[in-house]
């Protein structure tokens, strides 16, 4: 097979894991696949990284994981959690897969488009959680099923489904997205956007140093089991605490990421570790193995536990450029299909920052993938652009 071929198989598993990861990567180990195919495809092209800033970031990611994989073998508690672990670190290689198949992604799309519409339009019709369908599909793919961006039109469709999307299937995440994408088309520049981040980030944080005496109260619990009257107690605390206990779970662990594993986070924990004591527990039988593999339902919390500050520095640096490059060029990329790669990527972040997603194997793949092809979109325009300078003589 050429290369046209083995992208298009490899784009389809890709969207088909997107589609349905739970099936996909519990019982075929796509995102192992599509990871391993990702390493193969670096070592074809002699492990040769891209010169663009994305790339560089993401070999940082890359030897920031290394280093966490070699360091924890001293570390660990046993291999089985390391393991498990390890999918932070080789699921980058999926990046890979998107930045390499760039030029093949449109025309693979193109041959499979018609068959995902379907698939979409029947289980937006008829829900059926995970067997069949994923809380997060259409917020992290429909978009790559639309042809052609018609401006606001297009926006509101797709903000649309996603929210028909997150009603049947219940993903506030979802609803989230939706709205992450209205925003930003409706941001008028960048330096709009970048405020209304910083100013939210800091009302957060007075908001959670303000509570975080209350959080501290799951240390009242001497054991997982006991957590839930713990909890129980912070709810009671305070009035807005109490209106969603599965936000105020949520914070709690945060608050044990960031504050009781200070200043260890800054190093970064590992691999193979345990890392949080108090959780809430559905499965009775896992609670040995929760230490180990809870999220903080924010993958960049959990990251930044595992792996340290370095991490937060890479990844402040990518989304800095990536959300630079939408804002100053995204006239230009509404013109083209690569718009649809940015909302993708868009609502990975939303998903990433409210769910565990690069420390799972349902869906760490596909971020890094995705993240993959909106670098090799990037590198097509500033090649585009290189030319038009050097024909026209603009600089």
């Amino acid at each position: 097979m050429n290369n046209k071929h083995i992208y298009f198989l490899l784009f389809t598993a890709a969207l088909l894991y997107m589609t349905v990861p739970y099936f996909f990567e519990k019982y075929l180990f796509f995102n192992e696949l599509l990871s391993f195919s990702g390493f193969c495809i670096l070592s074809a092209n002699r492990f040769k990284i891209g010169a663009d800033t994305i790339s560089k970031i993401v070999l940082a990611f890359i030897l920031l994981g290394l280093f966490h994989a070699v360091i924890s073998i001293f570390r660990m508690d046993s291999i089985y959690y390391y393991l498990r672990n390890s999918v932070i670190l080789y699921s980058m290689f999926t990046y890979f897969i998107g930045y390499y198949g760039y030029k093949y992604f449109v025309s693979s799309i193109k041959k499979v488009q018609n068959f995902f519409r379907f698939y979409y339009a029947i289980f937006l019709l008829k829900p059926a959680e995970n067997v069949f369908f994923d809380r997060f599909s259409i917020s992290t793919s429909l978009p790559l099923l639309f042809k052609r961006h018609r401006g606001f039109y297009t926006v509101l469709l797709v903000s649309f489904f996603t929210i028909i999307h997150a009603l049947d299937y219940k993903s506030a995440t979802s609803f989230v997205a939706a709205l992450f994408i209205l925003f930003l088309y409706l941001s008028p520049s960048y330096n709009f956007f970048r405020q209304v981040v910083i100013s939210g980030f800091l009302i957060f944080t007075v908001f959670f140093i303000y509570f975080a005496p209350n959080f501290a109260l799951i240390h009242t619990s001497d054991q997982p089991l006991n957590d839930y009257l713990a909890i129980n107690r912070i709810t009671s605390s305070n009035y807005w605490l109490g209106l969603d206990e599965n936000s105020t779970w949520r914070l709690v662990l945060w608050y044990q990421y960031i504050v009781d594993r200070f200043p260890g986070n800054l190093f970064g924990y590992g691999f193979g570790t345990p890392v949080v004591f108090h959780f809430p527990i559905l499965d009775i039988d896992k609670l040995a193995t929760l230490p180990y593999v809870i999220g903080a339902h924010n993958t960049f919390v959990t990251l930044f536990c595992r792996l340290g500050i370095l991490f937060v520095i890479n990844i402040i640096l990518l989304y800095t450029q990536v959300f630079k490059e939408y804002f100053y060029f995204r006239r230009h990329y509404e013109k083209t299909y690569d718009i649809f790669i940015y909302y993708s990527f868009f609502a990975f972040f939303i998903l990433c920052f409210f769910n565990p997603a690069l420390e799972t194997p349902l869906h760490s793949g596909g971020y890094w993938l995705i993240l993959g092809l909106l670098s090799g979109a990037i590198k097509k325009r500033k090649e585009l652009f290189q030319d038009l300078n050097g024909k026209t003589g603009f600089t």
